[in-house]
């Protein structure tokens, strides 16, 4: 549900309408223990949303969770932060985003960064 662009080069994803999700491949999990996504928006989303992190598959481990509350008036952006749980097998995985909004984001944008502990 997600679209892409790119945008002063980096790669941006568009929210999708009511829920979704995007995922990576090939990534070694070992030592991550966060992702942070970075939001913005034309017009906020009336209620917030939340999103999970999920390992292998849009169904598969659930590794964390995280939610943006509904925005304060004039807030044109914010950022969810989902701690993960370790996944420290050494090998290559995908990392799912499940994206849960009960409303359309009207001009949002959504981008995903990495944390190690």
């Amino acid at each position: 549900g997600f679209k892409t662009f790119k945008y002063n080069g980096m790669n941006i994803m568009m929210f999708p309408d009511a829920t979704g999700s995007f995922g990576t491949t090939a990534v070694d999990l070992s030592g991550v223990r966060s992702v942070s996504l970075t939001c913005g928006w034309q017009t906020a989303p009336a209620n917030g949303f939340s999103v999970e992190a999920r390992l292998d598959s849009p169904d598969g481990k659930l590794l964390g969770s995280g939610s943006l509350p509904k925005p304060v008036k004039g807030q044109q952006g914010g950022m969810v932060k989902i701690a993960l749980a370790p996944v420290e097998d050494g090998k290559m995985h995908s990392l799912f985003i499940i994206y849960k909004g009960t409303d359309k984001v009207a001009g949002g944008f959504m981008n995903m960064l990495f944390g190690a502990k």
